[in-house]
């Protein structure tokens, strides 16, 4: 198939109203436009393909200057051109294993966990499937492209899931309102320059028994799990899964933190 692989298959139509839900994170990925490739030449071609030549040189020149100069601004500049552009499934689709495992692995740990903040949400595809995954949950999206969260808001209207909420915020400045039993942050706690700050503010906002779980890889998962600690949560043990990139299997860490 062109020198890529596409395992999803067509998305299911669901209403949470129906006694029986057939819908699972694959197809809750293909929906927002993700798709999985074995091989890198396969998903160049596919990016190739579908955007135009002005995208791809714009892209190509956003990515550079933030390889070049990773600071907030820039990291903004890239998020918000990524949404006004529509081009979101087209970066993604890098990582779409890796987006799906680590949803898997944090919608396990969210079981009978209500309130759950996710903290740079980015397009709201994992947001929307913890949402989805468990009705009875309440999820609050946080990121600090104002463009991005406007992306989510739309997909999760397209969607029709009414139990996530998405706001526009820098995360090192405020936090929303309110208690959390849970505190998701998937591969960005260690884009945060004063960790430890973060970390502290989002803790005032945990249930007496919540947990702060991050998804991250090595050398940040023991930087991160210090954090926590010194924030005053008991962090447990570090576990670890494997996903997928391009044929390759790269390892990830859960740091968990609980409030005692």
């Amino acid at each position: 198939m062109g020198g890529y692989q596409v395992v999803w298959p067509p998305l299911f139509i669901i209403n949470h109203k129906d006694t029986v839900v057939i819908n699972t994170i694959d197809e809750h990925l293909q929906k927002y436009g993700l798709r999985h490739f074995a091989q890198e030449p396969g998903y160049y071609a596919w990016r190739v393909r579908t955007l135009s030549p002005k995208q791809v040189q714009d892209l190509d020149n956003i990515t550079s200057l933030v390889s070049r100069d990773p600071s907030p601004e820039n990291i903004q500049a890239f998020n918000d051109f990524v949404a006004r552009e529509r081009i979101t499934p087209i970066i993604q689709s890098m990582r779409a294993d890796i987006i799906k495992q680590s949803g898997l692995q944090v919608d396990a740990l969210l079981e009978r966990r209500p309130a759950v903040l996710d903290v740079g949400c980015a397009a709201g595809y994992l947001a929307t499937w913890y949402a989805f995954s468990d009705p009875r949950r309440h999820v609050t999206g946080v990121d600090f492209s104002g463009e991005t969260i406007e992306y989510a808001r739309e997909f999760a209207k397209q969607l029709d899931i009414k139990n996530v909420h998405f706001h526009s915020m820098d995360i090192t400045q405020a936090v929303p309102d309110g208690l959390f039993d849970a505190i998701v942050g998937t591969h960005c706690f260690e884009s945060f320059p004063d960790l430890r700050q973060v970390v502290g503010n989002l803790v005032a906002h945990l249930k007496s028994d919540g947990i702060m779980l991050s998804i991250t890889h090595t050398p940040h998962d023991l930087d991160i799990a210090e954090s926590f600690q010194t924030a005053g949560l008991k962090v447990s043990p570090i576990e670890y899964f494997d996903a997928s990139h391009f044929g390759e299997t790269a390892r990830f860490s859960i740091v968990i933190g609980e409030r005692l």
